[in-house]
C-alpha cells in the first residue's frame, strides 16, 4: 500500500472489474474491491477452465431454463452446478459439448448418487409411486 502510493504520487480510485464499484487499490495489481468480488472472479475462472463457459454463457443457459434448476425448477439455490455427461469427458474439464444444463446442488448430487443411470432413476420412481399406495408394504398409509 505505502510503496504504491509513493511510486504513483498518491492513490487513484479505480472501478472494480467485477461490480464496477469505485475503490482505492492497495497496489497496482489490485483490481477487485472485495472478497465477494474475488469469489465471483474465481467462479468465472472455474466455469471457463472446467466447462469452457463464460459467465454470460452460464447465465444465458440458466435463463433458457426459466432461471432455475432444469429438474426441480427452483430459482433459489445457493449453489448451482453445471451438469454434464460424465461418459463423454474424463478428467477435470469437459469438452463443453456434453453440458446438459444447470442444476441446483441437491438435484446434481442426486443424479451423481444414481450414477446418471436412467434405469436406477426409473426404479426409484416406481418405488416411490408404489410405496405411497395405501395397503402396500412400506406404505406410510398403512
Amino acid at each position: 500500500g505505502v510503496a504504491y502510493r509513493k511510486r504513483t504520487g498518491g492513490t487513484k480510485n479505480r472501478g472494480c472489474q467485477i461490480c464496477g464499484k469505485e475503490f482505492t487499490p492497495n497496489s497496482s495489481m489490485h483490481w477487485l474491491c472485495s472478497r465477494a468480488c474475488i469469489s465471483v472472479r474465481q467462479r468465472h475462472q472455474r466455469l471457463a477452465t472446467k466447462y469452457g463457459l463464460t459467465a454470460n454463457a452460464f447465465e444465458d443457459l440458466l435463463g433458457r431454463q426459466g432461471g432455475g434448476c432444469a429438474i426441480c425448477k427452483t430459482k433459489d439455490s445457493a449453489r448451482w452446478a453445471v451438469d454434464h455427461d460424465h461418459a463423454c469427458c474424463d478428467g477435470n474439464s469437459t469438452c463443453g459439448k456434453c453440458i446438459r444444463g444447470i442444476l441446483c446442488f441437491p438435484c446434481n448430487q442426486a443424479l451423481g448418487l444414481f450414477r446418471d443411470s436412467t434405469d436406477s432413476l426409473k426404479c426409484a420412481l416406481a418405488y416411490l409411486a408404489d410405496s405411497n399406495e395405501p395397503g402396500q408394504p412400506g406404505s406410510v398409509y398403512q
